[in-house]
């Protein structure tokens, strides 16, 4: 990935992950490849284990953050569950429930 970063240097780059991999070893390898970088950089995936809302820890959103890589988890409908993420400093959240979520973060 350090190899691809590098050809692309100045450009906008959309780093897709795919799987299998376990989805924290792969935040913190591109959380190290980000590191120092100029971007701008979006970090996407369509791959279940990486984008699914349990995936996503404190660590995970600490590393991403490090790198300025946001994180923005989806489908997240669950009240104290979008607290939580909202604490860890997520960038947005994705949810069903606009209306549920809007409560669970105003107070």
């Amino acid at each position: 990935m350090a190899q691809a970063l590098d050809a692309c240097a100045g450009m906008g780059v959309n780093l897709e992950i795919k799987g299998p991999a376990d989805p924290r070893l792969v935040a913190a390898e591109v959380a190290q490849d980000l590191d120092g970088r100029e971007g701008p950089f979006v970090v996407s995936s369509f791959w279940p284990p990486i984008v699914e809302d349990p995936a996503v820890s404190g660590e995970t959103v600490a590393l991403a953050r490090a790198a300025g890589v946001g994180i923005v988890p989806w489908t997240v409908d669950d009240p104290s569950r979008l607290r939580e993420l909202a604490g860890f400093g997520v960038t947005g959240l994705i949810t069903n429930e606009p209306d549920v979520a809007g409560s669970a973060l105003a107070g």
